[in-house]
């Protein structure tokens, strides 16, 4: 059960670093995202933080990844609140 609890709160923690330090003109990489979720207490992988990005990308939070100028991601502003409600619900 604990580590559910875990899983659970690195992907609001993943959420929270996201809408904190990104939009879609300062987007944040792999690694920039991992080094922020190690300042919270989770050692983390590239895989793993993949895999959170896909887990979110399958509630109504939709987590944008681009290539151009650089390779990162971003959390679309228009889904963030009501969305977040219902995760912080679930949770």
């Amino acid at each position: 059960m604990a580590e559910v609890l875990s899983s659970r709160t690195r992907l609001l923690s993943l959420v929270e670093i996201l809408t904190m330090h990104s939009d879609e003109l300062n987007v944040m990489s792999i690694e920039e995202i991992c080094e922020k979720l190690s300042e919270y207490g989770y050692e983390v992988t590239k895989r793993t933080v993949v895999a959170d990005i896909k887990a979110v990308n399958t509630t109504p939070i939709k987590i944008i990844q681009v290539n151009k100028p650089k390779k990162g991601y971003y959390i679309a502003e228009n889904f963030l609140q009501p969305a977040l409600n219902m995760v912080l619900e679930a949770v």
